[in-house]
């Protein structure tokens, strides 16, 4: 009994608290949504980020074939000759072949760790740049709520997705200048 009426009590003031609270309210929400995946994969930013880590990495991809070349050489020169050749040269033959596909696969790991660090890299800055564009987006516009992951429907008129790209194509060519 005393819990019930301590619900009850409970419940009117609440209910006193959030009628002040919508009585304050200036009108109705605005509610926008940003499929960020999108706007990602379409960002001007993120184009130029790929095209900086190819450009970063190029050198050493084109390094690691230069040894790859040099490595198949000898394991042709090996088929060829193998059967020539006595056995201690064979056998140095045999242990470069090794040594060289050892250390391209080290360098072949280590490239790939540092191009997926760099890759992450730029995909943290390019998600930073949308989130910003988003903000003074909506606090140019005046929105109340913008939504991105975990939105099974939007309709168009909530939609930013496009405007949000836009403004990042816009803000990727005043950095050109």
């Amino acid at each position: 009994m005393k819990f019930e009426l301590l619900n009850r009590v409970l419940l009117a003031v609440c209910c006193c608290f959030f009628q002040t609270a919508f009585a304050q309210d200036a009108g109705p929400l605005k509610i926008g949504f940003v499929d960020v995946q999108a706007v990602a994969s379409k960002s001007p930013q993120l184009a130029e980020g790929n095209k900086r880590l190819e450009k970063e990495f190029s050198a050493r991809s084109d390094a690691l074939k230069g040894m790859q070349a040099s490595y198949m050489q000898l394991r042709d020169r090996l088929q060829k000759e193998g059967l020539t050749m006595n056995t201690d040269d064979q056998r140095k033959l045999e242990d470069q072949i090794l040594g060289q596909e050892r250390k391209i696969r080290w360098e072949q790991g280590i490239m790939d760790e540092d191009f997926k660090i760099r890759r992450n890299q730029v995909a943290a800055d390019v998600r930073k740049d949308i989130f910003k564009t988003i903000a003074t987006l909506a606090q140019k516009e005046g929105y109340d709520l913008i939504l991105t992951d975990g939105v099974l429907m939007s309709s168009a008129r909530v939609n930013l997705t496009e405007r949000v790209l836009t403004e990042l194509k816009n803000n990727a060519g005043e950095k050109k200048k």
